[in-house]
């Protein structure tokens, strides 16, 4: 198809296979390196959307996460060239242990990132899809908090549960591009609806 409005069916934005490659990449990459990824990705979201960037309470989870939680995150990985800002930020953080993990849980399950769902950015892309297929952020606290099976925050719960839909056991506690691939992986995930059953034809017989 050629011109006119894009497919409602097709994603806005980077698609979905660009953005499954990014986070592969960075899955695999050193500490440090994941760090300056985790940074420059919260320095680009406050460049696509200053909001972010400003009063804490105008965007509540969605600033939280951008303003402290990549910068705890890539402190931890070893960044050293963060601002006075970011480091403010990333001080206002918990350390990294269970505390971190309940608050990334809390704000990936409150944040709400629309002006990204247009980004041609994969990693901004990232932030408006649901972390059981990969995210940056969750990429990062799963190395430098790792879960174990029996953590209850809400990340390790959801990937677990995610897990036993799959595969049919928790074979993951943290996300990992292995987790791509499960049966049925790529199908339509809506299932056809039923036909209904036809109306039987009305008697014409002459007989009672």
């Amino acid at each position: 198809m050629s011109g006119g409005a894009p497919s409602p069916f097709r994603p806005a934005g980077a698609s979905l296979g660009l953005i499954g490659r990014e986070l592969t990449r960075l899955y695999g990459l050193p500490d440090r390196f994941l760090g300056r990824a985790l940074i420059d990705l919260a320095r680009s979201a406050i460049t696509a959307d200053p909001d972010l960037g400003g009063d804490p309470r105008k965007r509540g989870y969605e600033s939280l996460l951008i303003r402290s939680v990549l910068p705890r995150l890539a402190l931890a990985l070893g960044e050293t060239g963060l601002t006075a800002v970011e480091a403010a930020g990333a001080r206002a953080a918990p350390d990294s242990g269970p505390d971190l993990r309940v608050l990334v849980g809390t704000c990936l399950n409150n944040a709400v990132f629309r002006p990204f769902v247009t980004q041609p950015d994969p990693q901004l892309r990232a932030l408006t899809l649901g972390f059981a297929n990969g995210s940056p952020v969750t990429i990062g606290l799963d190395r430098v908090s790792p879960p174990t099976p029996a953590s209850d925050d809400w990340v390790a719960r959801h990937i677990r549960e995610v897990s036993r839909a799959r595969f049919g056991a928790e074979r993951f506690s943290a996300w990992e591009p292995a987790m791509q691939d499960y049966p049925g992986q790529g199908r339509f995930a809506f299932k056809r609806r039923p036909e209904a059953p036809a109306e039987p034809e009305p008697d014409e017989s002459p007989c009672p």
